[in-house]
């Protein structure tokens, strides 16, 4: 089987397989829409139109700020940095920030600080929503290809 794509990039091909009397196999592997976002601004909407989808979300100022700024008291060390591979910042188009912790500073998190600034808070917001937006058309493009190869059978 070829390499079916990566965290930026598109699948570079479908392919399928038959086996011994097994039918059709398909292998892909698609990056969680999770830090770091690696998402191209722009590509094709639900009509096919080449987009900014970072535009399509609307100004910064309309993403919804989250109704609890810090993080859960009493949530696991291995929390705040997982996405981060072991970082103590986070960064916002190139402005670092430490991870958000809770409001009460734990032993779980000895390096956390206070909430990201709003504006901050907003782009990450934004990036997941892109994010989520890039696993989806990418995922329908493996279903859609499937189908074109897998006339009349449901998948």
């Amino acid at each position: 089987m070829g390499h079916m794509g990566h965290t930026c990039g598109e699948p570079n091909e479908v392919e399928l397989t038959a086996a011994q009397g097994l039918g059709h196999r398909s292998f892909s592997g698609l990056h969680r829409p999770h830090l770091p976002f690696h998402v191209p601004a722009s590509f094709p909407d639900e009509t096919g139109n080449v987009v900014n989808q970072w535009d399509k979300y609307g100004p910064d100022e309309d993403i919804a700020l989250p109704k609890h700024a810090a993080a859960p008291t009493g949530m696991p060390g291995i929390a705040f940095t997982y996405e981060l591979d072991g970082k103590t910042e986070v960064s916002v188009f190139g402005d670092a920030h430490p991870i958000p912790g809770p409001d009460n500073p734990t032993d779980a998190c000895p390096f956390c600080g206070p909430p990201l600034p709003d504006n901050a808070t907003r782009w990450m917001r934004k990036g997941y929503y892109l994010a989520v937006t890039w696993i989806d058309y990418l995922a329908g493009r493996i279903i859609g290809e499937l189908e074109a190869r897998v006339v009349g059978r449901s998948i």
